[in-house]
Parts: structure tokens; sequence; C-alpha cells
């Protein structure tokens, strides 16, 4: 399966999925050197360009969410998060956002170990 269908298949699957619930998709954490810092720490250039991809093709949809949800996940970022009112920063902010399919757009495919194991 190719890294961008994972991460649709994921986020179809899931109501507000956030980076840290897609950093355990094989692929989408990079090691050092091979990261896209602009949307998550660690993130791939693959992973960035497939969340691109999915972004723009409007098949997923990007929502703010309360930093509330990554704490939950077990994951946070340690730079200050965005106000509620957007204005320009003189230091790097973190705004949490959540990830969901757009209805009628996602189709995520089948885990055909998982469809044989749910029909036992």
């Amino acid at each position: 399966m190719i890294l961008k269908d994972a991460i649709l298949n994921k986020i179809a699957g899931t109501i507000g999925t956030s980076f840290a619930e897609l950093g355990n998709i094989d692929g989408f954490r990079a090691e050092r050197g091979d990261q896209a810092m602009e949307m998550w720490p660690g993130v791939t250039k693959a992973a960035a360009e497939a969340m691109d991809d999915l972004l723009r093709e409007r098949r997923i949809e990007m929502s703010p969410c309360e930093a509330l949800v990554y704490m939950i996940d077990g994951k946070a970022m340690t730079i200050p998060q965005v106000g509620r009112k957007l204005r320009q920063y003189k230091s790097p902010r973190w705004l949490p956002v959540t990830f969901n399919a757009v209805r009628g757009k996602a189709k995520p495919k089948l885990d055909a170990a998982k469809t044989v194991k749910a029909a036992a």
C-alpha cells in the first residue's frame, strides 16, 4: 500500500485524526535530516507531499482542535500555541489540527486480513 493510501485509510477510519496518530503509519515519521518541519516534527517529505495532495484533492479536510487532543494521543508541541485571534507572531507558533475524510471523496481500501478476521 502506498503512503498516500495508508494516510487516507487512517483518516477515513477515524474521526478527528491527529498528526500524533498519523505518526504510527510506516513511512510517515522521518529520521533526522529527512523532515518536513512545517507540518509536524518528524514528518517525512513523502508524507508531507501525500498530505498536501489529499488536502488539495479535497479528499481530507483539516480543522483546528484543542491541544488536549494531542495530549491524549501522547504528543504535543513545545512551542507556544496560536492564540484565538489570528495575527502576526514574532516567533513560531503551533496550531493544533485534526483531519477528517471528506464525505463521498475518501474511499478507504479494505485490508483483506482484517476483513477475513472480522468474518470469522
